[in-house]
């Protein structure tokens, strides 16, 4: 973690809040299996407790450099995704087998607030709308 313990960067990840935004943006990238899977559940749930407050947190996730994912690393990132802080959350860069997987998720967690988009642009976007939306009431 950084200085302010907002920041880390794993073997295949990278995950920030950025408080201006109020979104936490995470990189992925390489082979994903369950020793990464695990660090990304420690650090987030870190990441997590130190964000103030305890309203759910918005989440640009940039998946464009990630490759393929076993089967027990998807277990450990569906189960992050129920996680009470997990927000609202737009994925990026997915290619097919990826927002199959995104979509999944978002079925067997129940969360309807997990979406797909082709640039990083598109999914700031959203969270920005939906933001907006939420401080207008």
């Amino acid at each position: 973690m950084d200085k302010a313990g907002f920041k880390y960067t794993g073997e295949k990840f990278l995950i920030y809040w950025d408080p201006e935004e109020k979104i936490l943006f995470e990189e992925f990238w390489g082979e994903h299996h369950i020793k990464d899977a695990e660090d990304y559940q420690n650090k987030f749930s870190e990441l997590a407790a130190k964000i103030p407050g305890n309203d759910p947190i918005n989440i640009l996730a940039d998946v464009s450099k990630q490759k393929k994912t076993d089967h027990e690393a998807r277990r450990i990132y569906t189960k992050i995704s129920s996680h009470p802080r997990s927000g609202n959350s737009a994925i990026c860069g997915a290619n097919l087998v990826v927002g199959m997987i995104a979509n999944f998720i978002g079925i067997a967690t129940r969360r309807k607030n997990i979406k797909c988009f082709s640039t990083r642009d598109e999914g700031l976007s959203w969270l920005r709308e939906i933001k907006g939306k939420i401080t207008k009431g």
